[in-house]
C-alpha cells in the first residue's frame, strides 16, 4: 500500500527496550516497554506502545523461527512506524476516522517472505521492505493479525494495533458579527451590523527545515536512525500562528545499493487542521565505510604428511579461510572470502627442518558487499613425525660358497636392502634413503662349520625419510657349503726300489703327498680342506712272490674331507720294486787241498755249500731272499793231464747269487788239489 494522503497524526515506533515517540498534536510523551516471551516454535519479543489516549501497540517478534522443514533455526524483528490517523471526510466526527501504520520485517535466515490476514483482507510482503498498511477505520478497533512465515507456517509472531480513541480536530475559522447603535438624546436609535469573517489561509512556518543525515551501514538496516530520523521530521521544526501542526512525510522505501546502502529523499510536510501545509525535502544515507572486522584472524594449522600433498585438508583450510572469521556491520552475511591461493600445493622445503617438509603462506581477503575489505595470512604446514614404516622386512639369504669370500653376492644383497622394501606415509617410500651397519671386511668365517654354514654376516638396514625418522629390519647374510671337494689330479701309483727296509720313509712322503692327489675345494680353494687315507700303518704288504719285479703293493684310498665334512676320494698304490742285482760283498776264493786219493769229495762239498767262500748282500732284504747256486755240474774236480807245480786236479766254479726277483751276481773260484806229499813205500 502506499502511504495515505492527509495524515494528522504520526507515530513512530522502534522496536528498542526503551525509547520514546512523539504524539504531534499532543506533544504527549509516552513510553514503551519490552516483554519477551516463548512459544513452542518461536521466542516472541512483544512490545506495548501508549500512544496519547490510551494508543496500545503490541508485537510479538520470533527469535527462534523453524525456517526450513530441516529444523534451521531463524529470528524475524519487525519496525512498526508512521501510525498516521486521520478524521477523514467529517472534522470532530471520529466515527469516520482511519488509520495506517508502516511495517519492516527482517529474518535473515528466510527470503520467502511472510504472510498475513488483516482488517479480513490477506496481506503479502517480502523481508526489509517498506509496507504502509491501512487505512482502518478506527471505529473498527484494535487491528490483531498473524505474520506467518512463508516457508515455515508453525512460526507465527502476533501483532496487536490499537487505534487512538479519535483522530478528529477542528479547523478553527469562524465569523463574528458585530453591531453598532446610534443613540441620541431623545433615545432615537440606528443600528448598523460588521461581519468579520476569522479564517486560516496560512501554511504552517518552519522554524528549521528538514537535514540531510548519513549513518554508517549497522548491518540491520539501520531502522532505528531512520525511524528516530522521520520520527524528529528530519530534524525541522515548524509553528502555526492559528493551532497545531501535524506532520506527514512520503518514506515508503528503503535504500537499495551494496548492503542496503544508498541515499532515500523524503518530504516532510507540516500541515494545520485547515489542510493549510508547507513541505521540507531532506535525505537521509545508508554508508558503508568500515571495513569487515577480522574477529578471529586466519590460524596456521599443521598436519602431518600424507604422502599426497595432504590436498583434501588444504583445500578444507582454504574453504575455512584457514579458521579466520569476519563480521561487518553492514553485511554481515554478505562478506566475500578469496584467498591468494594459486594452486599446486604447500610448497616443499629445500630440506625438512623440525620435522616440517612443506609451508603454504595464504593471504585471506574479507570483502563486504560494498567492496571494502580485511586480511590476514596464515600458514599451512605439512610435517613428518611419523617414522617410516618398513612394510616387508629384510631376509637372511644363504648363497652356496664360492671361495672369494662371496663378495658379489653380498654386495648384490646389501644394494638390494637385504630384499627389505619401506613406506612412508609422507612420500609413499620415495624419499626414504637406506643405510645399514655394514663395515667392511666381507662375512666373518664360524669357528668351524655348523650345519654347513661357514660365515655369517648379520645386517641391520636403516630407512631414514627427509626428516631423519628411521625404521629398522635386521637380516643375515649366510655362506653355506654343501658341495664335496673335487680331486682333480688323482692320486699316483708310486714305484719306488726296495730299500729292504720297507721303504718307510717312501711310502710316509707318498702318503703326506695325498698320494700326489691335489683336489678344486669351490668354498677354499684347497684351504681348509684335510686330507686323510685308509692307510692301517703296517706297511707294504709284501707279495706272496715277486711278480714283475714287484715285491709289495700297498692300496691307499686318499679322502679330502672340507670343514663341512664334504669328501671326495682317490685311490692308488704304493708299489716296491726289486730291480738291482746282489752285490757280491765277497768273492769266492780259490781252494788248495792235499788230494786224498778219494778226490776230496768231502773238501768239495764243503767248499760249495759255503760258496768258495763268497758273500753278497741285496739292498732289498740284505741277503735274505736271494739265492745262491753255482755251475758245478757233478763229477769231481777234473784231474790235469799231468801234474803241475803239485797240482794234479783243478774245478773252476761261478757262484750266482740271486733274490727273489732273479736279479743275479757272481763270482768265480777254483778249487784245487795238490799232491806234496811222497809215496809211501
Amino acid at each position: 500500500m502506499k502511504a495515505n494522503e492527509g495524515r494528522d497524526y504520526e507515530d513512530f515506533m522502534e522496536l528498542n527496550s526503551t525509547e520514546q515517540i512523539r504524539k504531534i498534536n499532543s506533544n504527549a510523551l509516552v513510553g514503551i516497554s519490552s516483554l519477551f516471551q516463548g512459544s513452542d516454535s518461536c521466542l516472541f519479543k512483544q512490545v506495548f506502545l501508549s500512544l496519547a489516549t490510551i494508543l496500545f501497540f503490541s508485537i510479538f517478534t520470533p527469535s527462534l523461527l523453524k525456517a526450513t522443514t530441516s529444523s534451521t533455526v531463524s529470528t524475524i524483528d519487525y519496525h512498526v512506524f508512521n501510525l498516521t490517523c486521520s478524521d477523514n471526510a467529517t472534522p470532530n466526527d471520529p466515527s469516520d476516522d482511519v488509520f495506517s501504520f508502516t511495517l519492516i520485517a527482517e529474518n535473515p535466515a528466510s527470503s520467502t517472505g511472510w504472510n498475513a490476514l488483516i482488517d479480513g483482507a490477506p496481506q503479502s510482503g517480502n523481508y526489509d521492505e517498506v509496507y504502509i498498511l491501512g487505512p482502518y477505520a478506527v471505529s473498527s478497533g484494535n487491528q490483531v493479525f498473524d505474520l506467518i512465515d512463508n516457508l515455515d507456517p508453525t512460526c507465527t509472531s502476533s501483532v496487536t494495533v490499537i487505534p487512538p480513541s479519535t483522530c478528529s480536530d477542528t479547523c478553527r475559522t469562524y465569523t463574528v458579527v458585530r453591531t453598532w447603535t446610534a443613540t441620541d438624546d431623545c433615545d432615537n436609535t440606528s443600528t448598523e451590523s460588521q461581519t468579520v469573517e476569522v479564517e486560516d489561509t496560512q501554511a504552517p512556518v518552519f522554524s528549521t527545515l528538514a537535514s540531510d543525515v548519513t549513518f554508517e551501514c549497522d548491518g540491520s538496516g539501520n531502522y532505528s536512525q531512520i525511524s528516530s530520523w522521520i520520527n524528529s521530521n528530519g530534524g525541522a521544526t515548524a509553528t502555526d500562528n492559528c493551532g497545531n501542526v501535524y506532520w506527514e512525510n512520503d518514506f515508503s522505501s528503503l535504500p537499495n545499493g551494496c548492503s542496503a546502502t544508498g541515499t532515500v529523499s523524503v518530504t516532510f510536510t507540516a500541515k494545520d487542521a485547515c489542510g493549510n501545509d508547507t513541505t521540507t525535502i531532506a535525505s537521509f544515507t545508508i554508508e558503508d565505510t568500515t571495513e569487515p572486522n577480522l574477529t578471529l584472524a586466519a590460524q596456521d594449522t599443521i598436519v602431518e604428511c600424507d604422502g599426497l600433498g595432504n590436498i583434501a585438508e588444504l583445500n578444507a583450510w582454504i574453504s575455512n579461510n584457514g579458521g579466520a572469521i569476519g563480521s561487518d556491520g553492514c553485511s554481515e552475511n554478505n562478506i566475500t572470502w578469496t584467498n591468494d591461493y594459486a594452486g599446486g600445493g604447500a610448497p616443499a622445503l629445500p630440506s625438512c627442518d623440525n620435522d616440517t617438509t612443506n609451508v603454504l603462506t595464504v593471504w585471506f581477503f574479507a570483502e563486504d558487499a560494498c567492496g571494502l575489505s580485511d586480511s590476514t595470512s596464515a600458514r599451512f604446514i605439512i610435517i613428518d613425525s611419523t617414522e617410516p614404516n618398513i612394510t616387508i622386512t629384510a631376509s637372511d639369504t644363504i648363497v652356496q660358497c664360492d671361495g672369494f669370500g662371496n663378495l658379489t653376492d653380498l654386495s648384490n644383497w646389501l644394494s638390494n636392502l637385504g630384499g627389505a622394501s619401506g613406506a612412508d606415509g609422507c612420500n609413499s617410500g620415495s624419499g626414504l634413503s637406506w643405510s645399514n651397519n655394514y663395515g667392511g671386511g666381507g662375512v666373518p668365517a664360524l669357528p668351524g662349520c655348523t650345519n654347513d654354514t661357514t660365515n655369517i654376516l648379520e645386517v641391520i638396514f636403516y630407512a631414514t625419510d627427509d626428516c631423519d625418522r628411521v625404521d629398522s629390519t635386521t637380516a643375515r647374510f649366510i655362506i653355506i657349503d654343501t658341495n664335496d671337494p673335487t680331486i682333480t689330479v688323482s692320486a699316483q701309483d708310486t714305484v719306488v726300489e726296495c730299500d729292504g727296509s720297507g721303504n718307510s720313509s717312501d711310502l710316509a712322503n707318498w702318503l703326506n703327498n695325498a698320494g700326489g692327489a691335489t683336489v678344486d675345494e669351490s668354498c677354499g680353494t684347497g684351504s681348509g680342506l684335510s686330507w686323510t687315507n685308509n692307510y692301517d700303518g703296517n706297511g707294504v704288504p709284501a707279495l706272496t712272490s715277486c711278480n714283475n719285479d714287484t715285491t709289495n703293493v700297498l692300496n691307499v684310498t686318499f679322502y679330502a674331507t672340507d670343514d663341512c665334512g664334504n669328501v671326495d676320494s682317490t685311490s692308488s698304490r704304493f708299489y716296491i720294486l726289486d730291480t738291482s742285482t746282489p752285490t757280491v760283498t765277497a768273492t769266492a776264493l780259490d781252494t788248495t787241498v792235499e788230494c786224498n786219493g778219494i778226490g776230496n769229495t768231502a773238501a768239495l762239498t764243503a767248499w760249495l755249500n759255503n760258496n768258495g767262500g763268497a758273500t753278497a748282500a741285496d739292498g732289498c732284504n740284505s741277503g735274505t731272499g736271494f739265492s745262491w747256486s753255482n755251475n758245478y755240474g757233478g763229477g769231481g774236480v777234473p784231474s790235469l793231464p799231468s801234474c803241475v807245480n803239485d797240482t794234479t786236479n783243478v774245478l773252476s766254479v761261478t757262484f750266482y747269487a740271486t733274490d727273489d726277483c732273479g736279479n743275479v751276481d757272481s763270482t768265480s773260484a777254483q778249487f784245487v788239489i795238490l799232491d806234496t806229499t811222497d809215496p809211501i813205500v
